[in-house]
C-alpha cells in the first residue's frame, strides 16, 4: 500500500534528479529512507540535531551509522536555539540548513508529513480563518524559499507507516518533543484535534484531507480563471485590468483580487479588499488607498499596484 502511494508519487512527479530526505529519525522520515533504498532512488540525507533532548546527540549518530551502512551522503546540522518563538525559529534555522545542502544535481526535499500531519494542518487553518483557497496548507510539490518540497505520503495514515515499519522490522525514534504542549503542533495533536472528534462521534481525518484537495482544486481553478485577465507590468507598478473580462459573482470577484495580490507577495486585509472590490464595481475614478507597503490606485476597472517609496 505504502510502496503503491510513493510509485504513484514518483511516476507523477519524480524528475529523475536525487533527492535530499530531512531525516528526523522518527516514523515518517524513516519509512521513506527504507522506501527510497528499496525503489533504489538515490537521495542524500540531511538531519538537524535541535538539541532538545539528551539523547538527540546519540541518535544523529546512530543515524549517521546507518546511512554509512547503506551508502547514503549524510548532513548534520546542530541547533542551539533558546528563547521566544522556539518553533518557528528552529524551522526557518532547518530550511536554512536544506538550502545549504541542495545542489543542482537534487531535484529538492522530501519531507515525512502524512494524512495526519495534513488534516491537522486543515484544522488548524480552519481556527485561523484562512481563505478557502488556502485550507489545504500542504501540498505533494511546491516551491518555498527557491527549494523544491516533495511530500511522498501525504494519502498515507499514521498507522499504516507505524505498521509497514514493524512489519518489516525497521527502527526509528520516539521523539517526545512530539507530545510537549508548548509548542501549538502538539497540542492540536493531543488534545483539540482527539476534543472534536470524541464530541462529534467520528473521525475527522478523511474529511479534512477531502477539504484539503478541494482547497488545492479550487486553488488550481482561481489561478486558471486569473490568466485570462490582464496583467501589465511596467517599471514599479503592476496593473490588474477587468475591462476586458468582468467577474460574474462576489465571489469570483473576492478570488481574483486577493489571487492577485497574493502573487504580488503583499497580504491584505479582508476589509481592504472588500473596499477595492466595491470600488471597482462602482468604477471609481482615481481612487488611492494606502495599505501597509503599497498604494492601490483604482480608475474605472483598473486595479494598479506601486510599493511605498520609504
Amino acid at each position: 500500500m505504502i510502496e503503491h502511494h510513493l510509485r504513484q508519487f514518483l511516476k507523477k512527479f519524480h524528475d529523475g534528479r536525487a533527492f535530499l530526505l530531512a531525516l528526523s529519525g522518527g516514523p515518517d522520515s524513516m519509512v521513506l529512507f527504507r522506501l527510497l533504498l528499496q525503489e533504489n532512488i538515490p537521495f542524500s540525507v540531511a538531519h538537524v540535531d535541535h538539541g532538545w533532548r539528551e539523547e538527540s546527540g546519540k541518535e544523529a549518530q546512530q543515524l549517521q551509522e546507518l546511512c554509512n551502512e547503506c551508502r547514503v551522503p549524510f548532513f548534520l546540522h546542530k541547533l542551539n536555539i533558546q528563547g521566544p518563538n522556539l518553533e518557528d525559529r528552529c524551522r526557518q534555522a532547518r530550511y536554512a540548513f536544506f538550502r545549504q545542502c541542495l545542489t543542482p544535481q537534487m531535484q529538492g526535499v522530501v519531507l515525512g508529513h502524512q494524512a495526519d500531519d495534513w488534516s491537522e494542518t486543515v484544522l488548524k487553518r480552519i481556527f485561523e480563518g484562512a481563505r478557502l483557497t488556502k485550507l489545504s496548507g500542504l501540498r505533494p510539490v511546491t516551491q518555498f524559499e527557491e527549494m523544491t518540497l516533495l511530500r511522498p505520503l501525504l494519502h498515507v495514515r499514521k498507522k499504516q507507516i507505524l505498521s509497514w515499519l514493524h512489519q518489516h522490522g525497521h527502527w526509528f525514534f520516539e521523539d517526545a518533543t512530539n507530545l510537549d504542549p508548548r509548542f501549538l503542533r502538539s497540542r492540536f495533536r493531543l488534545e483539540i484535534h482527539p476534543f472534536l472528534e470524541k464530541k462529534f462521534g467520528k473521525a475527522l481525518d478523511s474529511s479534512l484531507v477531502r477539504l484539503a484537495q478541494a482547497s488545492l482544486e479550487l486553488e488550481h481553478h482561481v489561478n486558471f480563471y486569473l490568466n485570462r485577465y490582464s496583467i501589465l507590468t511596467e517599471e514599479d507598478r503592476v496593473s490588474l485590468d477587468f475591462n476586458h473580462c468582468i467577474p460574474q459573482t462576489d465571489f469570483e470577484w473576492r478570488m481574483v483580487v486577493s489571487s492577485f495580490f497574493e502573487r504580488q507577495g503583499i497580504s491584505i486585509s479582508s476589509h481592504s479588499q472588500q473596499q477595492i472590490i466595491e470600488h471597482l464595481q462602482r468604477r471609481s475614478t482615481r481612487k488611492t488607498l494606502r495599505l501597509k507597503n503599497c498604494y492601490v490606485t483604482l480608475h474605472r476597472l483598473v486595479l494598479t499596484l506601486q510599493p511605498v517609496m520609504v
